[in-house]
């Protein structure tokens, strides 16, 4: 299912304002902004054209990792449903790089893994170079992965 333009283009519009209130550092601008968007996300779930780029997109501006990572993993569910594979390789490395955050290699590694997998099913080269030097970046911080 194709994400409607309208919908993309109001998602990317407050997107844009979430990004400029955190530039400048408004906090209670960033937190309105972000309800609204999440709110937004939830009337568009609702209306029944639910699409994983919402949720991706709530989760991106969710500053608590163990919040984002139940948002991704909404995002994550719709995309397998669609077999939107750009979508299912990256929520899987968001979701591998935030339980990296919260001290949890081995589902990170997990998560990192099968964002491979999906991503040598895209044309996003950049994308599958991020995915493929995560490991290495965490082996400098973490045996774990070093390990795998």
């Amino acid at each position: 299912m194709k994400i409607p333009s309208d919908v993309y283009e109001t998602v990317l519009l407050m997107s844009h304002d979430l990004v400029t209130a955190a530039a400048i550092e408004d906090k209670q601008q960033e937190w309105r902004l972000y309800n609204e968007l999440r709110e937004y996300a939830e009337s568009v779930a609702a209306s029944g054209q639910d699409h994983p780029f919402l949720w991706e997109t709530v989760a991106d501006f969710t500053s608590n990792d163990a919040a984002a990572i139940e948002i991704y993993l909404r995002a994550l569910a719709l995309a397998k449903e669609l077999h939107a594979t750009d979508y299912l390789a990256s929520i899987c490395f968001a979701l591998a790089e935030r339980y990296s955050v919260l001290a949890a290699p081995e589902t990170a590694y997990a998560f990192c893994e099968e964002a491979n997998h999906y991503a040598k099913q895209t044309d996003d080269l950049a994308l599958r170079r991020q995915i493929s030097e995560f490991p290495l970046e965490q082996a400098h911080s973490d045996e774990t992965f070093s390990h795998k």
